[in-house]
């Protein structure tokens, strides 16, 4: 006799709850990777950045850190980077695109 547990049905049903598992897990990985590459990149053009700045960057939804990753590139300073995230790190992610 087979055990519930043990059933075809169970067994493909856990198996889509692990693979949804590692797929969260997978995004996750890459969401922390890019906040600390962001960071990191942050850190290197425009030197010491206030923890207020670093806090709104680890708040932004990886949309944002995406357009961010970018927008970097042409900062000069820390008050261009404020400036952006006073404009992005509370709007929805659909302002983006204005």
């Amino acid at each position: 006799m087979m055990s519930s547990e043990t059933s075809p049905a169970y067994l493909d049903s856990f198996d889509k709850l692990a693979q949804q598992g590692i797929q969260l897990g997978l995004e996750r990985g890459r969401f922390l990777g890019q906040q600390d590459l962001i960071l990191s990149q942050l850190k290197h053009k425009l030197g010491n950045v206030r923890l207020k700045s670093i806090v709104k960057v680890i708040n932004l939804p990886v949309e944002r850190l995406e357009v961010l990753g970018v927008d970097l590139l042409g900062f000069d300073n820390t008050a261009d980077l404020e400036q952006w995230l006073d404009l992005y790190s509370d709007k929805p992610s659909i302002l983006l695109d204005t």
